[in-house]
């Protein structure tokens, strides 16, 4: 069963990834996928950092179990 802190800490660590890989999508975007002189593409800009959220997410909440499994070995 997944704990309220474990959850916890994958909202913030996978917000903040999220957050960055977004930021430097915005900040470094030379084919103007994402911003083109002040025009925002947030769909693209939000399905990015969505899936960032996503897969660290799921990472951290995968490392958090398989280290709480090894414990019990």
């Amino acid at each position: 069963m997944l704990s309220r802190k474990l959850v916890t800490a994958g909202v913030i660590i996978g917000g903040l990834a999220a957050a960055l890989v977004m930021f430097i999508a915005w900040q470094y975007s030379p084919q103007c996928e994402f911003d083109c002189e002040g025009n925002v593409d947030w769909r693209n800009l939000l399905m990015l950092g969505g899936v960032s959220f996503l897969q660290v997410f799921v990472f951290v909440v995968c490392l958090v179990l398989f280290i709480r499994a090894i414990k019990r070995l």
